[in-house]
C-alpha cells in the first residue's frame, strides 16, 4: 500500500471530489475533513467515505455547485444536558 504524504492525500481528496462535481469551494473544506477525520482516526468519515461522497454528487443527492448563505443568525445558544439528543447514551 502506497503511503501519502499529508498534501498528496489533501489533493487526491480534492481532484477526486473535483472530477465528481463538487466546486473547488466546496471541494477544499471537504478534502480538508477528510484528512481531519483520518488524522483522527474516524476511518469511517475518511477516506473510506470519499467513494460514497463521490456517489452522492454524481446522483444528484449533494450539489456539488451549492453556495449556502446564512441570512440569519439565531441568537440562542444551548449547551450541556439540553442539547443532547434523547438518543444519546448519556441523556
Amino acid at each position: 500500500m502506497k503511503k501519502l504524504s499529508q498534501n498528496q492525500a489533501l489533493e487526491l481528496a480534492f481532484n477526486t471530489l473535483q472530477k465528481n462535481g463538487a466546486s473547488k469551494e466546496n471541494a477544499l473544506p471537504l478534502a480538508i475533513g477528510i484528512i481531519d477525520a483520518e488524522n483522527q482516526g474516524i476511518k469511517s468519515h475518511g477516506f473510506h467515505y470519499l467513494p460514497i461522497y463521490c456517489l452522492h454528487l454524481k446522483c444528484g443527492k449533494v450539489k456539488g455547485s451549492a453556495n449556502p448563505v446564512l441570512n440569519t443568525r439565531s441568537e440562542e445558544r444551548r449547551v450541556g444536558k439540553e442539547c443532547r439528543s434523547r438518543w444519546s447514551p448519556d441523556h
